[in-house]
């Protein structure tokens, strides 16, 4: 998708995961594999 903005730019989490939580102002209990099921219903 960089491509079609001229941008060699890409960034990745890791683990392969799509979201993480926020390390500065995120609960204790925040689990970052629980943000990846947030959107499944």
């Amino acid at each position: 998708m960089a491509a079609r903005f001229g941008s060699g730019y890409y960034a990745s989490l890791a683990g392969n995961t799509v979201a993480r939580c926020n390390p500065v102002n995120a609960p204790a209990t925040c689990k970052d594999a629980d943000l990846d099921k947030a959107g499944q219903h």
